[in-house]
């Protein structure tokens, strides 16, 4: 659980399950023979009630637990603090190399603050999957007991939209971005500039990220072994599916993984990634590197890299700046949910636990509504006409 810096002395909660107050009034007119009867608090509000004190870290190194370590996965340059930190962002941070996290947003539950810098932020080490309980077992005897469970916290019911800008993009103005990337390629190379092949790497990103409604983070770990073969769908070659192995993690979890299909609406991507992965790639030299996005040195692509391709993009084609790369996400779940797609293959296809959240990235055209209705009334006057032509037999 990430808790606020600032609020050093809150951490006290977890000797509380929770707590119960003596009332006043009851320790006045009860008898001694008779227990008081306790005031039960929400764990929330008896948090509030403890003292609060200047935190003390004298004689505190970080370095000197050595469980601190290299995380869930030690070739992805994040430590345990950082996987922490990619797992319960509210607003994913930009992640570069070695692990370098900004940008972002946490909340801390202690006191309800947003946090955007992640170096004001610190981590409970109560989980057992960090081996911190064995190592307070080795040095102090004693183990810490997690007490902030469901069943005695507040239930967060809503799920973080982030902000208003966030929506799925109209036919247009996703055909204006992928004209207005194509039309990049074609400027460079009229010009006669250096960055043709970056800018064609570009383009046909953007247009994956759309086509297998990955998320930042899951398309830039994308390795070429990841492009797999459908066999119901032959055709599509090693490009019928897409395994996404950087998956968002839930709390305390690794990264989820799942495969995505290549649907025939977005089929016109394959010949694109073909092009790709057999020539365009090759020209960056990138020899025997795994990733399937890599830079003019020969490394992975950056989420940050991402982020700036589609503002540039974005701005090139005039779009509005709260649009960014996320929306492509919500674009490709609208879409397939237009195209007829049921709600649990869309689910499945984006990696969403709950049915609930594939709807918060819903936003259906006023046209796709008017055509169920239209669809839905013609039903209904096919059922009158037949019920009808019955009694008049």
């Amino acid at each position: 659980m990430i808790t606020n810096l600032l609020r050093g002395a809150a951490a006290f909660c977890l000797a509380l399950t929770p707590l119960a107050l003596p009332s006043p009034t009851a320790a006045a007119t009860t008898p001694a023979a008779r227990v008081a009867v306790p005031e039960v608090l929400p764990l929330e509000d008896a948090v509030g009630k403890l003292p609060v004190a200047e935190e003390d870290r004298t004689g505190y190194t970080r370095d000197s637990f050595r469980h601190w370590n290299t995380g869930l996965d030690a070739g992805d340059g994040c430590n345990t603090r950082n996987e922490v930190l990619l797992a319960e962002a509210v607003q994913e941070p930009a992640v570069a190399a070695g692990c370098k996290l900004s940008g972002g947003k946490w909340l801390s539950y202690y006191d309800g603050v947003e946090v955007v810098e992640a170096g004001k932020l610190d981590i409970d080490h109560t989980d057992a999957h960090y081996g911190w309980a064995a190592a307070c077992l080795e040095e102090f005897g004693q183990a810490p007991v997690q007490v902030c469970h469901d069943w005695n916290t507040v239930d967060h019911v809503a799920e973080y939209e982030g902000r208003p800008g966030r929506r799925a993009l109209t036919y247009d103005e996703l055909q204006a971005l992928f004209d207005a990337a194509d039309d990049r390629v074609e400027d460079i190379r009229r010009r006669g500039r250096k960055g043709v092949l970056s800018a064609w790497r570009d383009a046909v990103m953007l247009k994956s990220v759309y086509a297998y409604g990955t998320r930042r983070r899951e398309a830039v770990m994308l390795d070429l072994h990841d492009l797999r073969h459908n066999p119901r769908a032959k055709d599509y070659g090693r490009f019928g599916a897409m395994e996404v192995r950087f998956g968002k993690a839930s709390r305390g979890s690794p990264p989820k993984r799942r495969t995505v299909l290549t649907v025939p609406e977005m089929d016109w991507i394959v010949p694109l990634l073909e092009e790709w992965t057999s020539e365009v790639r090759a020209g960056f030299g990138a020899g025997a590197h795994p990733a399937l996005w890599v830079t003019e040195r020969c490394d992975r692509i950056s989420p940050r890299r991402l982020d700036e391709v589609f503002a540039l993009v974005r701005d090139l084609a005039g779009l509005e700046q709260a649009l960014e790369l996320h929306c492509l996400r919500h674009t490709y779940i609208t879409h397939l949910i237009e195209f007829g797609y049921p709600e649990r293959f869309v689910q499945d296809q984006v990696g969403h636990r709950y049915a609930a959240t594939t709807a918060l990235y819903t936003w259906v055209s006023d046209e796709y509504r008017s055509r169920l209705l239209e669809e839905s009334l013609h039903r209904r006057a096919q059922r009158a006409q037949t019920r009808e032509r019955r009694r008049t037999r």
